[in-house]
């Protein structure tokens, strides 16, 4: 008929479907903070069949990845496409939607958990306590996983061997939260290097590296005392 004549000019490959597609969800490959790709089986039942994927926060999906079309032959067929736009540290509910001229089949639905972002972690000035002890300051941005803050601490600005929590020892949330820590036992005339560092489910987040000198920070001063004062009387001086 014309009908089917205009119909094999559009898509030669069309042959006519004995049932709906059959749709299988397969795992996600490749999750990262906010991508993923969607992975399942679709049989096309002999029938010009488009593949996607819905997907969302809740069982309800809500959004939709792009169409792949998979042909019109009857035996399953791989299909993989992106979602893209995610949240980091998030449950997501997905499942593959398959469907011919006969209807639509939708695949069991599975679930992905995003990975979480690295903290953010900056260094901030340090500051003199003793002769031998100085509090160092940062800021530190968990990124919604816990994180727990650290200051590294060293002498030659590469390695940092020594590790102190910091108070607060964790943070969470996506806000800068201040931090500090007290580096105790320091050496009179030497130059220390130090950062902070965040630790979390999705990573480390370091701080630049700063220094400080104790002498130098410590501000103490010398102070003479007054000079001997006049004797009130012959033989006798008053000495403080």
């Amino acid at each position: 008929s014309g009908s089917s004549e205009e119909l094999d000019d559009s898509d030669p490959g069309t042959g006519e479907p004995t049932a709906v597609p059959e749709a299988v969800t397969g795992e996600a490959l490749g999750v990262q903070t906010n991508e993923a790709i969607l992975m399942g089986n679709v049989n096309p039942q002999g029938g010009t069949t488009l593949v996607r994927f819905e997907y969302g926060t809740t069982a309800a999906f809500g959004q939709l990845t792009s169409s792949q079309g998979v042909g019109s032959g009857t035996v399953a067929v791989e299909v993989s496409l992106p979602a893209e736009g995610l949240l980091p540290g998030t449950e997501y509910h997905y499942r593959a939607t398959a469907t011919n001229s006969l209807g639509t089949t939708v695949g069991a639905t599975r679930t992905l958990t995003t990975d979480f972002a690295s903290p953010f972690a900056e260094t901030g000035p340090a500051e003199a306590l003793s002769t031998i002890s100085a509090q160092v300051n940062g800021a530190v941005r968990a990124n919604g996983a816990e994180t727990e803050v650290w200051f590294d601490y060293g002498t030659d600005g590469v390695t940092f061997p020594n590790s102190v929590r910091g108070t607060p020892e964790s943070v969470t949330g996506t806000d800068l939260t201040s931090v500090s820590a007290v580096l105790d036992n320091l050496l009179q005339g030497v130059t220390y290097y130090y950062r902070a560092r965040g630790e979390s489910a999705g990573g480390t987040g370091l701080g630049n590296t700063r220094n400080f000198d104790v002498a130098v920070l410590s501000g103490f001063f010398q102070e003479h005392p007054l000079p001997v004062p006049p004797a009130d009387r012959a033989g006798e001086v008053a000495v403080t």
